[in-house]
């Protein structure tokens, strides 16, 4: 059962699980920019090119002060925006 936007409702009838191998090695890269747009951009052409990434959030000047302000001792430039995307991979390279 789920429930969408609008007052969407509907059943799911099947559900497939693909399984893969638990990675080792786990990277996280930041991305700063200094405008809404550059951020969302970038974001979106991960979406787009499907490249793996295991998380993807993206912050705008709003939500990356709010961060600042509850903690002031992250070396993190205010205003512009944000993005966090964690990888895997299985060799170091």
């Amino acid at each position: 059962l789920f429930v969408g936007s609008e007052g969407i409702l509907g059943v799911f009838t099947s559900v497939g699980l693909k399984l893969k191998p638990l990675s080792s090695l786990f990277a996280t890269a930041l991305g700063v920019y200094r405008g809404r747009r550059e951020g969302a951009e970038v974001a979106v052409e991960v979406l787009r090119r499907r490249l793996p990434v295991l998380a993807l959030e993206y912050m705008d000047g709003v939500s990356l002060s709010a961060v600042l302000e509850a903690n002031p001792q992250l070396n993190l430039p205010s205003g512009g925006s944000l993005l966090i995307a964690e990888v895997e991979g299985f060799t170091p390279e």
